[in-house]
């Protein structure tokens, strides 16, 4: 993680933990939205 903070590095980084957090996100809502249909 501590490499990402030099140059393009950085927002490559960033770019993939805002993927990460997205899927994370939408994944929970997914399952939350199922547990509804219950």
């Amino acid at each position: 993680i501590i490499p990402c903070i030099e140059g393009l590095g950085f927002f490559v980084c960033l770019f993939v933990f805002t993927e990460t957090f997205v899927k994370i996100t939408e994944t929970a809502l997914h399952c939350s939205n199922s547990m509804h249909m219950l």
